[in-house]
Parts: C-alpha cells; sequence; structure tokens
C-alpha cells in the first residue's frame, strides 16, 4: 500500500474527490459533472424534465458515456407513456377497442420503462439493500412516533344488530 493512501473505508467526500480526479482526457467517458440534456431530447419537455431529475438524483459519474444513449431512451419511453396515460383518461370508455389498444401500448411502454430502469440501477430495490430496508420497516413498525388515524370499521364488519336473524 503506498504511504499517501489512508486505511479503512473511504468517505464520500474522498469518493467524490476521487470521482472528479478519474475525469480527464483519458477516461472522457467519467464525467465530474452533471451530463447536460442530449439535443434529441430538447425538445420534448417531459423527457428534458425527466432526464435533469434522474442525473440530478444520482451521483457523479453515475452515468457514463455508453449509457447516455439508454438513459435518453428511458427519458422518451417516460414521455410517451405520460402521453399514453393523458389520453386514455381522456378516452371514453364506449369506444372499447380503442382503450383496449391505448392499454396494451401503456403496458409495453411501462415494461420497456422496468427493464431499462433496472439496467441503470434506477429502481428503488436496486439502490436499498434487502437487509437494510428490513431492519427500517422493522424499526417503523416499532416505532410508537407514527400516530395512524382511527378509520370507522367497514360496514360489512359491523355486528349484526339484535333481532337479525340473517346468520
Amino acid at each position: 500500500m503506498p504511504a499517501n493512501e489512508k486505511r479503512g473505508r473511504k468517505s464520500a467526500a474522498a469518493s467524490a474527490v476521487a470521482t472528479a480526479a478519474r475525469a480527464d482526457d483519458q477516461n472522457p467517458g467519467v464525467s465530474a459533472g452533471r451530463p447536460p440534456v442530449p439535443e434529441s431530447l430538447r425538445g420534448d419537455t417531459v423527457a428534458a424534465d425527466t432526464w435533469r431529475a434522474i442525473v440530478a438524483d444520482m451521483p457523479d459519474g453515475w452515468f457514463k458515456i455508453e449509457h447516455f444513449e439508454l438513459l435518453a431512451q428511458f427519458c422518451a419511453c417516460v414521455s410517451r407513456a405520460e402521453k399514453l396515460r393523458s389520453t386514455l383518461a381522456d378516452a371514453p370508455l364506449r369506444n372499447l377497442d380503442r382503450w383496449e389498444r391505448l392499454q396494451k401500448m401503456l403496458d409495453r411502454e411501462t415494461g420497456k420503462l422496468m427493464a431499462m430502469a433496472r439496467s441503470m440501477r434506477l429502481t428503488h430495490q436496486a439502490q436499498v439493500h434487502p437487509e437494510s430496508a428490513h431492519r427500517r420497516a422493522a424499526r417503523r413498525a416499532s416505532s410508537p412516533a407514527i400516530a395512524w388515524p382511527k378509520v370507522a370499521a367497514a360496514p360489512w364488519a359491523k355486528a349484526p344488530a339484535e333481532g337479525d336473524d340473517d346468520a
């Protein structure tokens, strides 16, 4: 081990500095900053906003040049899914064939979105270790700080009144 290297785990700040140091002419795929919205998405505000939100949410260097095309496809797919969702919401049910066709198209877009999100490790499941999620859920369940509001019992759960011989 070199004399100037510390032992143990690196802090987030040290990792960020290391990422910025790697972003040079020899490694053009590593970005010290956030990649800008590609030209192909600039005309579509939903896709461009999705790109900005995802890139801002992930750590520096998460997306390399080789990931840009997949991310652009993902953002365009989000935009198409939003358009289909709004068209489907406005579609009258009296035209059932059109409604079913729109629903199938939306299902396909959603499937594509999930596949791309998984491959780029954007899903919640990919970012949280199962054991950590289990500990958090157990901590929340045992916490008295959450006071759930009392809700009225469902009508079908009411006890039968006296004199009812339905049972």
